[in-house]
């Protein structure tokens, strides 16, 4: 009878002492994954905020390359509206305001230059536009690069135009060699007869060509304007990102 208490206390005995294990193991293995799940967390932390540095740097870059093509687009538009005046200038018969050098500019140039946007174009190349988490400014870009590209066609368009009947002026109408001698003046123009400009603007055909010339600038002018206001609201939606992510 003695031996038989004796087994049962020492059966309760290391019953308590399993249970005592048990606790131990479960609350070691607790602290492991508890651990464990610090740790993805930590991790998971520093690499957010790796790519939030680096989404920072992205759209800083960005920013720059906006500001220069702002820069850019309303030097553009200077020349566009310079180019229209003289246009405009040339159809009125203003020939207190046309002379040679005026005429040179407004029969010969025009604005061929559009913004660029290398930064958004190296971010492309590279599949990193993923890093901009902004669906808005991924979007933007989308739509800033087809209007860029739309500019680049009225612009050409121009040029063919331009080359194709504007250019036969310089040809046919005037004397081109007093228009040259204001770049090289080591010309001698002695020999040269003056362009009469009353008598140059009187001619329709010459009118119809300054008159297709200022159309098609001023598409080009208002498609100027018209991005330089996409890019700097574009810029803004940029800065506030910028201002958002380093809170």
């Amino acid at each position: 009878m003695i031996n038989f208490f004796r087994n049962m206390r020492k059966q309760f005995a290391d019953e308590n002492q399993f249970i005592k294990y048990s606790r131990y193991a479960i609350g070691e293995i607790i602290l492991v994954v508890i651990g464990i799940v610090i740790a993805i967390q930590i991790n998971n932390w520093n690499e957010e905020r790796k790519l939030t540095k680096e989404e920072l740097s992205i759209l800083n870059n960005l920013s720059e390359n906006l500001i220069s093509a702002s820069v850019q687009s309303k030097y553009h538009i200077g020349q566009e509206e310079k180019l229209i005046n003289n246009l405009l200038s040339a159809l009125n018969r203003d020939t207190a305001k046309i002379n040679d050098s005026v005429f040179k500019y407004l029969l010969w140039d025009f604005e061929s230059d559009i913004p660029v946007m290398n930064s958004y174009a190296d971010l492309k190349s590279t599949g990193r536009t993923a890093l901009i988490k902004n669906k808005l400014i991924r979007e933007s870009f989308t739509n800033l690069e087809i209007s860029i590209n739309n500019l680049d066609n009225l612009v050409k368009d121009r040029l063919t135009v331009q080359q194709i009947r504007v250019d036969n002026i310089a040809h046919t109408e005037v004397n081109f060699v007093r228009l040259m001698s204001l770049q090289f003046p080591t010309i001698l123009l002695a020999q040269e007869n003056p362009n009469d400009y009353n008598e140059i603007l009187d001619k329709p055909d010459i009118r119809n060509l300054i008159a297709i010339k200022l159309e098609l600038t001023d598409g080009v002018l208002k498609y100027r304007k018209e991005l330089l206001n996409q890019i700097n609201e574009l810029d803004k939606l940029l800065k506030n990102e910028i201002e958002a992510l380093k809170l």
